[in-house]
């Protein structure tokens, strides 16, 4: 409300003026748009700002995509937008090949990651930002690094029309020099627990295993 109230009275009620605004931003962090990934049949999300039926008006429409209703983002889309926000701004295309390497175990060709666009904002926005997600989270508090995660819930009705909850949460980490984002979502999940954090942790935790191998493995080929 704190943001799509005073939107909307700046633009005097203009929803449509108001939507082309909403989406520009949400497009800044990857969202609203498919990201580019190198995989073919990328499925895109779906997105209602204006009013979704006959009981809601525009600005209860945009009251609603405030907090995310009304609107479907794909894993991947968050996963983009969670990595945009670990960079500050700075959004990437995802990309699946890092490299192509040649019978003879050499690399034949590199890629560069692909920086789409850098939105700068005051750091005083971050500091928000990130403080909204560095709560005391149970799921990822026992982790030996600190994360920044927001947990979620959406839902979708079913062939009987009966609401089905997915458990959603999306991180970055470590907290002060990120070096990788994640979005997990998990289907049917009616567990008291946000059972998509307990996934994120144990990749994390899998994640950080493989850093220090990693780590290791080059210590090793210097001594």
């Amino acid at each position: 409300a704190k943001v799509a109230l005073p939107l909307f009275n700046q633009n005097n009620g203009n929803i449509e003026k108001v939507a082309h605004i909403w989406t520009d931003y949400l497009m800044q962090f990857g969202l609203r748009s498919k990201t580019g990934i190198d995989l073919p049949f990328e499925e895109d999300g779906q997105y209602e700002l204006h009013p979704s039926n006959k009981f809601e008006n525009g600005i209860s429409a945009l009251l609603n995509a405030s907090w995310g209703g009304n609107e479907v983002h794909t894993p991947l889309q968050l996963a983009q937008y969670a990595a945009t926000l670990a960079s500050k701004g700075d959004k990437y295309k995802p990309q699946i090949v890092g490299a192509t390497i040649g019978q003879d175990g050499k690399e034949t060709k590199k890629f560069k990651p692909i920086l789409e666009s850098s939105n700068r904002y005051p750091m005083e926005f971050w500091r928000v930002v990130q403080g909204g997600m560095s709560q005391n989270i149970e799921e990822i508090k026992n982790l030996p690094f600190h994360v920044a995660g927001k947990t979620g819930s959406t839902g979708s009705p079913n062939e009987q029309e009966r609401m089905i909850n997915h458990s959603l949460f999306i991180a970055y980490a470590p907290t002060e020099d990120p070096q990788i984002a994640i979005s997990v979502v998990i289907p049917g999940s009616n567990s008291e627990k946000n059972i998509a954090a307990l996934v994120t942790a144990e990749v994390l935790e899998f994640w950080h295993t493989l850093q220090k191998e990693n780590k290791n493995k080059e210590e090793g080929s210097l001594k």
